[in-house]
């Protein structure tokens, strides 16, 4: 079979202990990504291990969605998820985000500072399908995506690279963004993991040529692996050569700009074009150009990057009670003395 650019993602959230509120959702209170945990000024935090969060939350509409200042989509976004871990029932019941707990994030590109709520990327399968995939939804169908269940949610991404127009005018260009949970319960540890945000390199780019430094991340060398096994080494090294030294300036300097077909024949061309066909799943292309394959490496590129961004959302809010008392019960042996045995003669 030929090799599948598929990862298998499990479904953090089918077995979760940690409940979305829809209520939160009508408030705008959403969730956001990874951590590192400061604290509001209020209250005094107990002492313990670990980012401790104060008592404190603030009204509905004290905090945007990080949508209505950014616009986000896939191609601009990172993705967040959240699991409570409530250990020995620190807090009864199990608390909620959005509504015991809310997530602020805070992104700044040094000089500028917004603190948002994240919303969530997608309401069902059907709304992933369409708002959040939306023409990469073949990426699907061909079993390349797998649909991540409920519970994402939406953050700038931060790769130098990405500016966003802000609502109001003006516009950032993210440098860093970090997370702090306000909540609504006090005397309580919240260690938080990862202790930093998780950002998926370039978020998810609209199809067209990969840059020079996506070029030099994992995701493309997950791609170069994939070509590898399933064509060869040289077929790789003509794609590098393809996405390189072949475009220049918006034109491919290895091709002809009438037939858009290779100057110098090279035999590797075909069987590269039949192996990206293959790894997409898709039927053989006939006559295959010179941007079939670098445009095919953008799709697997994509897929590649999508795939990380569901493992890389998750967040772990870990609740102890600091104060909460252990009983330890002593094991005791009993030992039953066996019966004497009389030793038995046959004769």
């Amino acid at each position: 079979m030929p090799y599948r650019v598929v990862m298998s993602i499990r479904k953090y959230f089918e077995s979760r202990r940690l409940l979305f509120s829809g209520i939160a959702a009508s408030l705008g209170l959403a969730s956001v990504v990874a951590p590192v945990v400061t604290s509001p000024a209020t209250a005094q935090p107990v002492e313990g291990p670990g980012p401790l969060q104060p008592s404190t939350i603030s009204p509905p509409g004290t905090y945007q969605p990080c949508t209505a200042y950014f616009g986000l989509t896939k191609d601009n976004s990172d993705l967040l998820s959240f699991e409570v871990d409530n250990i020995n029932n620190a807090v009864s019941p199990t608390p909620v985000i959005g509504t015991d707990i809310v997530p602020v994030l805070t992104v700044t590109d040094g000089t500028q500072s917004i603190d948002c709520i994240p919303d969530l990327g997608w309401t069902n399968e059907a709304t992933w399908q369409s708002d959040y995939m939306g023409y990469f939804g073949n990426l699907f169908s061909y079993g390349h995506i797998t649909y991540p269940a409920l519970g994402y949610y939406l953050m700038p991404a931060v790769d130098g690279t990405t500016t966003f127009s802000l609502t109001g005018g003006g516009s950032i260009l993210p440098t860093a963004s970090s997370l702090r949970f306000e909540v609504d319960f006090t005397g309580r540890t919240v260690t938080v993991t990862p202790p930093t945000l998780v950002h998926t390199f370039g978020g998810f780019k609209p199809n067209g040529y990969l840059t020079g430094a996506q070029l030099s991340d994992p995701y493309f060398a997950a791609v170069m692996a994939a070509v590898t096994d399933a064509g060869n080494a040289a077929q790789a090294a003509l794609l590098l050569e393809l996405l390189t030294a072949g475009r220049v300036d918006g034109v491919f300097a290895l091709c002809d700009d009438d037939t858009v077909h290779l100057n110098v024949p090279n035999v590797n061309f075909l069987p590269l074009a039949a192996t990206m066909d293959s790894l997409l799943q898709q039927e053989p292309t006939v006559d295959p150009g010179c941007s079939m394959p670098t445009k095919s490496a953008s799709y697997l590129y994509n897929i590649e990057v999508q795939n990380a961004k569901v493992p890389n959302s998750l967040v772990t809010l870990t609740i102890t009670d600091p104060n909460a008392t252990t009983t330890t019960v002593k094991a005791t042996t009993t030992t039953v003395a066996e019966d004497p045995v009389s030793p038995a003669f046959t004769g």
